[in-house]
């Protein structure tokens, strides 16, 4: 129970890292202020009961600092948000966004995107060979407010290195009106029955 974070947490505590933590920073996987944030999580660990989270990566899009976590046991305390509130004005934001990491790119979005409904996400492949992400949000009930959409197009483009485009698709939750094959009438039996 408790956070497990790629930093050895006397490091990030003390703020004076090892050679390791050091070349981690140094080859990019982490940034410098990212120490910051590992420090904030471990001070609210105690708080953390029945719960398991692990520090994936964070991000600072537009005026929002988006912490990535897994949760590998329990569930993440709705709690630890707001207690983090207080780091987004130490690194020049707004707001602290925590997002449940997922390798699967449809259940990352529907966690940013909640409530809409994510369908899926299909990589795109332009004539001049450039490829991009097309992410399909069932439309109905609440529309994504513009920023929510910018901040999705913006995390994913981050990870995967690619452009990300949000379509908006009809349909029902659970089905989707492209997705239904529907048959052409039978115009020569119709006319058959009526005789012509």
């Amino acid at each position: 129970m408790g956070i497990a974070i790629p930093l050895d947490k006397i490091c990030v505590k003390s703020g004076l890292l090892c050679p390791r933590c050091s070349g981690l920073i140094e080859r990019g996987e982490y940034e410098e202020w990212e120490v910051e944030v590992m420090k904030a999580l471990l001070e609210y660990e105690k708080g953390l009961k029945d719960v398991d989270i692990e520090y994936k990566k964070s991000y600072i899009v537009d005026d929002a600092l988006i912490i990535m976590v897994s949760v590998r046991r329990g569930r993440l305390p709705s709690w630890l948000g707001r207690r983090l509130s207080g780091l987004a004005s130490n690194l020049g934001t707004s707001k602290v966004l925590i997002v449940e990491y997922s390798r699967d790119l449809r259940e990352l979005a529907s966690s940013i995107l909640y409530p809409a409904r994510v369908y899926k996400v299909d990589e795109i492949y332009e004539p001049d060979g450039s490829t991009y992400l097309l992410v399909k949000v069932v439309q109905g009930g609440r529309r994504v407010s513009r920023a929510r959409e910018e901040l999705v197009k913006k995390i994913i483009s981050n990870i995967t290195g690619k452009n990300v485009v949000i379509e908006y698709v009809r349909g029902a939750p659970g089905v989707l009106v492209e997705d239904i094959d529907i048959e052409k009438p039978d115009i020569r039996k119709s006319l058959d029955k009526l005789g012509i």
